[in-house]
């Protein structure tokens, strides 16, 4: 089964994002799940998931930050290869809205962060949707928390996948650049 699904998710992989006609693009690497041979060490959460942002789920109405990466927050705008602005917020979340599908979802809940957000590593079909978000581009490998995710981010810049189609400003440089504007003007 889980042969089929990657093959599958090879297959449904655009030509254009992965190599030229002359020179065929290496197979995408994945992440799948761990086999289930013991109970998981974290609670598990599992049901229909709906996309919340571009790294949080929403599976059967609890919220669950995927661990490991950071997706372009709300208000962010990246840049096309043409310098045209886009809202990256919207199409990470798209994004991950399209991994989910009607699929039901899977989280290993690790923790809560500082706000008591839960953190969790969640799949779909046993695939890992953080690291399917970090592959197509469209999240960053949080190697703060984990190294995890890293190669996988070298392989959609190489492949000019996602964000790396253009320019975009990390998620956590965003957030300390805007929090340092709102104390700038508050302060004037």
């Amino acid at each position: 089964m889980l042969r089929f699904l990657i093959l599958a998710l090879l297959i449904a992989t655009p030509v254009w994002a992965s190599g030229t006609p002359s020179q065929p693009a290496a197979p995408a690497p994945i992440i799948p799940f761990a086999p289930a041979t013991k109970p998981p060490p974290f609670p598990t959460t599992i049901g229909s998931g709906t996309a919340v942002e571009g790294d949080l789920v929403s599976v059967n109405g609890s919220a669950v930050k995927l661990w490991g990466i950071d997706a372009p927050d709300a208000g962010q705008t990246c840049q096309t290869k043409a310098n045209q602005p886009y809202d990256c917020f919207t199409r990470a979340k798209d994004e991950l809205s399209r991994l989910v599908g009607a699929n039901q979802v899977t989280c290993y809940v690790r923790g809560t962060d500082r706000n008591g957000q839960s953190i969790g590593t969640c799949a779909v079909n046993g695939l890992d949707l953080a690291a399917l978000m970090v592959r197509n581009g469209w999240a960053f490998a949080y190697t703060e928390l984990t190294p995890q995710y890293a190669d996988l981010e070298g392989y959609a810049q190489t492949r000019v996948r996602g964000v790396w189609g253009g320019r975009a400003e990390s998620p956590w440089h965003y957030r300390s650049r805007v929090a340092a504007e709102r104390l700038r003007d508050r302060n004037k």
